[in-house]
């Protein structure tokens, strides 16, 4: 048995989600509330769970914010992202500040349910493909232990650390970096081929675990 808590503002929703998870007999909600203040205030050794159900748009704080708030608490659970609309921009911001996945609610909940299991089990990473499609990344996959050995340019390190700022759009990184949109794409297609990964999502990934720690 896992024990989850969700943060949802949508009270409706929320009482649903409880009923449906409760319902699987895999997991059981430990805390339910649209508050994320409320959620971390009544944690206790007792109702710690396995992974938190994070809904992004909350009336008082974004969810991103929410995230790297707790992880800067040092809360280790997994964070699932849920939010109703996909957009690989606040994707890679969730990834970078600490969630383990990023879904969208429209997801099949068959699919819903593999997923926590996936993230929790396997402590996979979850995120959504340019067809928004659901991929699990295998942590370890995705990011390469030993960096020494990849030939990895001065120029494509400092396209890499940029690509950690995940608010940052290739263009505001060309600018940064003063070279042209094009230069920019050369960098981010080789560093896809030598850390043999698909999207900036999976090179935020990389960066985090690799340089800015």
């Amino acid at each position: 048995m896992f024990y989850l808590s969700i943060v949802d503002d949508h009270d409706l929703f929320r009482e649903m989600l409880v009923n449906y998870v409760n319902s699987t007999g895999h997991f059981k909600i430990s805390l339910s509330t649209d508050d994320p203040c409320i959620f971390l205030n009544a944690l206790t050794k007792e109702n710690y769970p396995d992974l938190l159900i994070l809904d992004l748009r909350l009336k008082e704080e974004s969810g991103v914010n929410i995230i790297k708030a707790i992880r800067q608490k040092g809360y280790s659970f997994k964070i699932l992202a849920f939010t109703m609309f996909h957009n690989d921009k606040i994707m890679s911001a969730c990834i970078s500040a600490g969630a383990n996945g990023y879904i969208t609610k429209n997801i099949q909940s068959e699919q819903f349910i593999l997923a926590l299991q996936d993230i929790i089990i396997n402590d996979s990473i979850l995120i959504e493909d340019e067809e928004q499609k659901y991929v699990f990344r295998k942590k370890a996959d995705l990011l390469i232990s030993n960096r020494g050995s990849i030939n990895i340019t001065k120029r494509e390190m400092e396209f890499l650390i940029l690509c950690a700022h995940a608010d940052l759009t290739y263009k505001e990184i060309a600018y940064k970096l003063e070279v042209s949109p094009k230069t920019i794409d050369k960098f981010r297609d080789s560093l896809f081929k030598k850390l043999q990964v698909k999207s900036k999502t999976e090179l935020v990934l990389y960066a985090k675990e690799h340089i800015l720690i």
